[in-house]
């Protein structure tokens, strides 16, 4: 097994041609109605609307990004009930903070991991109360990589949904896929992608050389997968996870803050209409046009 992802890791120097997306337009991100640190993480779509989560522990709520004119405000979609995520959090304390990090839309649910836990808060959008799937990690990884180290803020950070099950991406040290079930109640495989830089390391004070899962959605029968490090989106085949294309917007997110992250800012994809939308999380960081600390969103096409 673990033979076979060394074959994976190696194939190719970057596997998949890449192209350079246009920006169709940089929206900012008005969150003043919720608050002016968001810290948003993850994007989805249900096929007109687009919606987020913020992975800061007081904001628990399902945000949706209406479009007004030339800018994109947010606004609370579904409001979770208080008493149940006070109680989630004390119940599950040994795992520290609730942190939402990633969500998808999919058969009129929303799916949000926890990126701490390894878990799926599952919300119905009539229903303050979510369920939780926890799936069994330790016996899955009997036999096979455990990419797991440790890290906290290390854990889930990407899922995408079609209707037979998710697709769970592990952020990284080290980066890791997954496949959910809904028949089978568990998971079924583990996958990665090609990287172009080699097995993953970690080389004293430099950067990652193995680039960071950030988000995911599942589009017209395809996986794309965001890559945080590399500011590229990558289009796969989920029947062998093969890498069809790369899709780079590296030069539309540099310079919009007033600092520049080395693992880049992107935190959230989704496809809509044939655009990508790609959320960034400022990271505590002030946008050089206005010195405000609310995100922008990018939308790109081919």
């Amino acid at each position: 097994m673990i033979r076979l992802f060394l074959m994976i890791w190696f194939h190719g120097a970057l596997a998949g041609d890449v192209h350079n997306l246009s920006l169709k337009k940089l929206w900012s991100v008005d969150t003043q109605k919720i608050a002016l640190r968001m810290d948003l993480s993850g994007l989805t779509s249900d096929g007109v609307s687009l919606y987020t989560v913020s992975d800061l522990s007081h904001l628990n709520d399902i945000y949706r990004i209406d479009f007004e004119e030339d800018r994109a405000v947010l606004k609370v979609a579904v409001k979770l009930s208080e008493d149940w995520m006070q109680g989630y959090a004390q119940k599950n304390a040994s795992y520290g903070r609730l942190d939402m990090e990633g969500i998808a839309f999919c058969d009129g649910k929303f799916f949000i991991v926890n990126e701490h836990k390894r878990s799926i808060l599952v919300v119905d959008q009539k229903e303050p109360h979510p369920t939780e799937i926890v799936p069994d990690w330790e016996k899955f990884h009997q036999g096979r990589m455990n990419p797991f180290s440790g890290v906290l803020n290390a854990g889930l950070e990407g899922i995408a949904c079609h209707s037979e099950g998710l697709y769970l991406l592990n952020e990284r040290q080290f980066r890791m896929g997954y496949v959910y079930s809904f028949k089978d109640r568990k998971l079924t495989q583990q996958f990665d992608v090609a990287a172009g830089k080699g097995l993953p390391h970690y080389l004293g004070n430099e950067t990652w050389k193995y680039q960071d899962f950030a988000g995911a959605d599942f589009y017209e029968g395809h996986l794309y997968l965001l890559e945080r490090n590399s500011h590229q989106i990558i289009k796969v085949d989920p029947a062998n996870y093969q890498v069809l294309a790369r899709y780079d917007f590296s030069q539309w997110e540099k310079g919009l803050f007033e600092s520049e992250d080395p693992f880049g800012l992107a935190e959230g994809l989704a496809i809509q209409n044939g655009s990508f939308f790609v959320i960034l999380d400022n990271n505590l960081d002030l946008r050089s046009s206005d010195k405000s600390p609310m995100p922008y969103l990018l939308e790109l096409t081919i």
